[in-house]
């Protein structure tokens, strides 16, 4: 059984079917933070030309702009888990799970192994 997802060095999952609706990229893990059980009862706030865009796109029909609304719920979903991720970290009732999600908080944002506190 072959799997249409791809997985690069980056850490980055990327479908391999080649439709427009299937090309997203995603960090392993964002999907499974972003549906768990702390997340189910949220609201979303997305910036307004993004709601613009959606709008345009679902109820108008116009589709020239799918790259920017990607790119748009793409930074969401991105902020969303980092933001919960560091909730977990804040809210971790033992020092080593602190420390576990601090750590990946620390990996997702990018901070180089040496500046860290």
């Amino acid at each position: 059984m072959q799997s249409n997802v791809e997985i690069n060095g980056s850490g980055y999952c990327r479908n391999k079917k080649r439709r427009w609706q299937d090309d997203h990229f995603l960090r392993r893990g964002y999907l499974a933070i972003l549906k768990g059980v702390r997340m189910k009862n949220k609201n979303v706030q997305i910036p307004y030309e993004l709601f613009l865009l959606l709008l345009q796109y679902h109820l108008m029909e116009y589709r020239q702009n799918e790259e920017k609304i990607r790119q748009g719920l793409k930074k969401k979903m991105n902020a969303m888990a980092e933001r919960e991720i560091y909730s977990r970290y804040k809210t971790a009732p033992t020092e080593e799970e602190r420390e576990k999600y601090r750590q990946e908080y620390l990996d997702r944002r990018g901070i180089p192994e040496d500046f860290r506190w």
